[in-house]
């Protein structure tokens, strides 16, 4: 197939699917137009994803290799600029609504800055979709910008990923260098980027402010239609279960058991994770609907142990949503034998995390997102997601051994709902 055949093909694909979504368009609370809803149908989700493939493919088909040079400049200054917007806190000295502008100058006096930097950083950051200017050259919020700063989970990402995440990404070839492929969880990107000898948790639970922006980070990725509780929701065929007791397996403050509870009222719950968390989740469950805390219990535990017999007698299912990607293979498999060794005749293991695909399997933005969890993976904790074979592999590991029973991936979703029993 010849390049004006491509060329066809993909201008052909952006027209359809334009169409396809066009009908869904609306406005939001502010005016603004948004492409697709949330809750649009999943053809329309569908169609997004086709278009989106095919812009990328259609910017890879006309550049010459010589500009990817130029590209990869112009990237790595846009995320400057963005780092430079957020370390500032520029986008809340801007009105919200994107027809609401204010001159350079009032914004750098604001913001202590100088205001000929802050027009160059902000004129960067404008050819990546952050900020606009109207006629008169003042500045005013984009379309994405005005959403970032309206809603805190999505600035704590924001300010998550300049602060931490970029500077970590970018020590991974020195790390690399001085440690080779080291399993060592101080030895990482992230101990260079940051020049402490602790591991990750161990570094960020030292600081109080680094615990505060890790758990936004953590709040914003739950904003992230990839990461969204509703494939957990809509994933796995919990009605199926009926009366049945489900233990939610480092489940943090609750939000998903109680994300669970509001939709299958048949099912009740345990939350374990380690005694701090449990403490902060009493507080964040204590005013929920009766009917549903009812159902939810709380129990002090560390998954690197056995099950605790009051607990084991009760459940149906374990659930590991964004558990086992965290550890390396030792780990994770004393994780999951911790469980089959406790787990009562007709229990089952559902586990919500990353597979990695091969190469072109999925369409590039849903693949180029489950790259960025694995080198995310590496660069701060020496780890790394798994391929469907590590998967089996892992699962097969325990005694007696785990066989995958059942498994779904959502086009959206970056994780899949595996079903694991225990193989007869």
């Amino acid at each position: 197939m010849d390049i004006n055949t491509d060329l066809e093909s993909i201008a052909a694909s952006i027209v359809e699917n334009t169409k396809a979504i066009g009908e869904y368009r609306l406005k939001d609370s502010s005016g603004n137009i948004q492409l697709l809803p949330r809750d649009a149908p999943q053809e329309a989700q569908h169609a997004r994803q086709l278009l989106l493939q095919a812009s990328i493919q259609l910017q890879q088909l006309c550049t010459e290799p010589s500009e990817f040079l130029d590209q990869a400049q112009i990237h790595y200054q846009q995320l400057s600029a963005f780092q430079w917007l957020i370390h500032f806190q520029i986008l809340q000295h801007i009105p919200l609504g994107t027809d609401v502008s204010v001159a350079y100058e009032d914004i750098a006096k604001a913001a202590n800055v100088s205001s000929r930097r802050l027009k160059s950083v902000a004129r960067m950051a404008m050819t990546g979709g952050i900020l606009a200017e109207d006629e008169s050259q003042r500045v005013k919020h984009s379309r994405i910008s005005a959403q970032i700063v309206s809603e805190p989970a999505l600035l704590d990402w924001a300010l998550f990923i300049t602060r931490y995440s970029a500077p970590t990404a970018l020590a991974f070839a020195r790390a690399t260098e001085r440690w080779g492929d080291s399993k060592d969880k101080n030895e990482t990107a992230y101990n260079l980027a940051f020049n402490t000898p602790m591991a990750f948790f161990d570094h960020v639970s030292q600081s109080e402010e680094m615990t505060q922006h890790f758990a936004g980070y953590m709040r914003g990725q739950g904003r992230s239609s990839g990461l969204a509780v509703e494939h957990l929701i809509t994933g796995y065929d919990w009605a199926r279960l009926g009366p049945a007791h489900v233990v939610d397996v480092g489940g943090s403050t609750g939000q998903i058991a109680l994300m669970l509870a509001s939709n299958f009222p048949d099912l009740s719950f345990t939350i374990e994770d380690l005694p701090s968390t449990i403490e902060e989740s009493r507080i964040q469950l204590r005013d929920i609907d009766p009917s549903i805390a009812s159902r939810i219990s709380l129990k002090a535990h560390d998954f690197m142990q056995p099950q605790p017999p009051e607990i084991s007698h009760l459940a149906d299912v374990y659930l590991l949503r964004k558990i086992l990607h965290d550890w390396p293979t030792a780990t994770a498999h004393k994780i999951l034998q911790n469980l089959v060794s406790s787990m009562k005749p007709g229990a089952r293991i559902v586990v919500m995390d990353t597979i990695l695909p091969l190469p072109g399997t999925f369409p590039t933005p849903q693949e180029a997102a489950l790259r960025v969890r694995d080198l995310i993976m590496a660069q701060n904790f020496n780890s790394n997601e798994r391929e469907r074979d590590d998967w089996i592999e892992l699962f097969g590991s325990t005694t007696p051994p785990l066989r995958l029973n059942n498994e779904w991936q959502s086009m959206k979703s970056v994780m899949a709902v595996m079903e694991l029993v225990i193989q007869e």
